[in-house]
C-alpha cells in the first residue's frame, strides 16, 4: 500500500487491502490561481470498517468509502461513497451495485 498523507487518512478495522493500493489526501503539488489563492487544498480520506480495497485502486483526497463496501480492481475513487454495502468500480469510480456484503 502506498500512503501519501499530509492531513488525515483513516482506515477502520477489518479492511482487506490488495497490492499496489494508493491512498492520497493531497495532490502532491500546490496549484494557485492567478491571484495567488491556493485552489487545491488537502482533504481527509475515510475508509470504513470491513472495506475491501482491491489491487491497483486509488483513493484520492476527500473520498469516503462506507463500511462493508468493495472498491474494484483499478478503480479511482475521488468522491464520497458514505453509503455502506456497495461496490464501486471504474474511472472515475461509481456505484455499480448496492446491498452487498463480502467475507474472506
Amino acid at each position: 500500500m502506498h500512503i501519501f498523507a499530509q492531513k488525515k487518512i483513516t482506515i477502520e478495522s477489518g479492511c482487506l487491502v490488495g497490492w499496489n493500493v494508493t491512498l492520497m489526501d493531497r495532490d502532491g503539488h500546490n496549484i494557485y490561481d492567478l491571484n495567488g489563492t491556493h485552489i487545491n487544498p488537502n482533504n481527509d480520506v475515510y475508509i470504513g470498517s470491513n472495506v475491501w480495497l482491491c489491487s491497483y485502486c486509488s483513493i484520492l483526497k476527500g473520498s469516503k468509502v462506507g463500511e462493508n463496501s468493495i472498491v474494484g480492481y483499478g478503480a479511482i475513487v475521488s468522491n464520497d461513497f458514505k453509503e455502506g454495502n456497495i461496490i464501486v468500480a471504474g474511472i472515475p469510480a461509481k456505484c455499480v451495485r448496492s446491498k452487498v456484503n463480502w467475507t474472506i
